[in-house]
């Protein structure tokens, strides 16, 4: 495995997402704690990382939740101190394809790698954000998407491109 890292010596302008859809749709109508340690169907996570809020809009080709980081003290954040990155809501950023897994395939998923990462703003900390997950493949074994952070009118803090997932089945887990 490799990592090439672009450094710049400005900041590139924000783009502004272009598929961006913040409709509601009432498909997924859990919200808040729901969707963390409620069951061996919900995400895992512990309080620092509960923070998607509910689902907007779900389809089999994306999905895109609604997310507000709290953010931690320097202590609770221990020795992954926010900064220009922030690895909380990275993580959170994730969650949005777990969700989907489940509501299309009754499966759980895990990161497995990000092949480009790109970040134009810092995501902001005790404000509201929405992850726009487009899902471009699924397999028995793995999904591909890509994770747009980006703020309600579209502008983009961050994003990952072609990160790979890890599928498992939850019948695995019971038996």
């Amino acid at each position: 495995m490799h990592t090439q890292l672009n450094l710049q010596q400005e900041i590139p302008v924000a783009p502004t997402y272009e598929s961006l859809n913040l409709e509601e749709d009432n498909i997924i109508t859990a919200t808040g704690k729901a969707f963390y340690q409620n069951g061996e169907a919900t995400l895992f996570h512990g309080l620092a990382f509960q923070e998607v809020k509910r689902v907007l809009n779900i389809s089999s080709e994306k999905i895109t939740t609604e997310c507000l980081w709290s953010e931690l003290g320097a202590q609770q954040q221990g020795q992954f101190p926010v900064q220009w990155v922030n690895p909380y809501t990275t993580d959170l950023s994730m969650h949005a394809l777990w969700i989907w897994t489940q509501h299309f395939h009754q499966e759980g998923c895990l990161p497995g790698k990000v092949e480009k990462f790109e970040q134009f703003a810092m995501i902001p900390h005790n404000e509201t954000f929405y992850v726009s997950c487009e899902v471009k493949s699924k397999t028995p074994s793995s999904a591909i998407a890509n994770f747009i952070i980006h703020d309600r009118q579209g502008k983009i803090y961050s994003r990952m491109l072609n990160a790979h997932a890890i599928i498992w089945s939850m019948k695995m887990l019971r038996s």
